[in-house]
């Protein structure tokens, strides 16, 4: 039997796009984004910026399947976390800049996991790189 309570759809409840399953989830990336940060617990490493490659991967929850920027997490909200981040401060340890670059990801919409990667390429000539790898999840 139908509902014959319900009210008619309004042209802008047809158009709207459905909202996704909870279990609808994707990941988003950026990889080896490079920036010059002052960072390490070296005289030298204090004194210059150097190199620092920094790569982030994002668990989100699709809470829309609309095509549209507004319904997902933008990279340039990541770009600007890290940019934000080199700009502000020294780092003693790779390991606190991930623990903060994670803070601020992980207060985003709809984020339920962040991993953090990064790579100082200039440390010791016969490495590629040392680096550091951090994750948080919810619950």
């Amino acid at each position: 039997m139908d509902d014959v309570s319900r009210p008619p759809q309004h042209h802008s409840d047809v158009d709207a796009p459905p909202p996704c399953p909870a279990a609808y989830r994707y990941t988003l990336f950026l990889e080896e984004y490079q920036v010059q940060a002052r960072i390490g617990v070296h005289a030298a490493e204090k004194r210059a910026r150097q190199p620092l490659s920094v790569s982030v991967e994002l668990e989100v929850a699709a809470l829309s399947e609309a095509d549209s920027i507004e319904a997902v997490v933008n990279y340039e909200a990541i770009v600007a976390h890290i940019e934000a981040l080199v700009a502000d401060r020294h780092f003693n340890l790779q390991e606190s800049f991930c623990r903060d670059l994670i803070e601020r990801c992980r207060a985003m919409a709809n984020v339920f996991a962040v991993s953090v990667t990064t790579r100082k390429t200039a440390v010791y000539p016969n490495a590629r790189a040392v680096g550091c790898t951090m994750r948080w999840r919810t619950g």
